[in-house]
């Protein structure tokens, strides 16, 4: 079991979609687990019993997907209680930062990671509630970089520290499964990545008799 913040986040996550995909019974209570905020640059603090972790914002409708989720935070000691709601009151909200505690939110914009972490990380971003400073700097830097392997390297590094912060916490790629049957010539899957569906439909043909 992980005995730092940002490892037993993670921890945590890494197992509450595989319960989730799998049918899986999420465990319940908390365990006896002292958190030590290491990759904070805020003095550490330690969690003896775990500590309330708030409510737990669902993203509609995989409340299912979010029992895991508490389940498995439960189980290293971080309480939460899962709030559900129908999906425009639930962007509404986001959007209004009016959700607090942890939030299962699905980034769908497409592009780069530069891109997708436009709407969250910057203290700009429309579904942003906050930023580090120091992060937010080096973002801004990195838009303004031309040379392709320095602000690689910068997104990497940014990408790391709102990992080892514990900003954000990874579930899975989000990607639809299709099914093609024996009449089609092309399907179009993926034709525009990472568009998950057809697409365009002008691309979709069908074997020929």
């Amino acid at each position: 079991m992980p005995t730092d913040l940002a490892s037993s986040v993670h921890f945590a996550m890494s197992r509450a979609i595989t319960a989730a995909n799998s049918s899986g019974v999420p465990p319940t209570g908390s365990a006896r687990v002292v958190f030590a905020r290491t990759s904070d640059p805020q003095p550490q603090k330690t969690y003896a019993n775990g500590f309330d972790g708030g409510d737990l914002h669902p993203w509609p409708p995989y409340t299912t997907t979010a029992e895991a989720i508490g389940g498995y935070l439960g189980a290293v000691g971080i309480r939460t209680r899962i709030r559900t709601m129908e999906r425009a009151a639930f962007y509404s909200a986001l959007a209004t930062k009016k959700l607090h505690g942890v939030c299962m939110c699905v980034n769908a914009l497409y592009g780069n990671a530069s891109s997708r972490l436009s709407e969250t990380l910057p203290s700009e971003g429309i579904y942003a509630y906050g930023a580090y400073p120091d992060i937010e700097a080096l973002y801004r830097q990195q838009a303004r970089e031309t040379d392709k392997k320095k602000r690689q390297a910068m997104l990497s590094q940014i990408q790391q520290m709102i990992y080892d912060r514990v900003r954000f916490a990874s579930i899975y790629d989000y990607i639809w499964a299709s099914g093609v049957g024996p009449r089609v010539e092309e399907p179009a899957l993926l034709l525009i990545d990472p568009y998950p569906w057809s697409a365009p439909l002008e691309e979709v043909k069908l074997k020929r008799k």
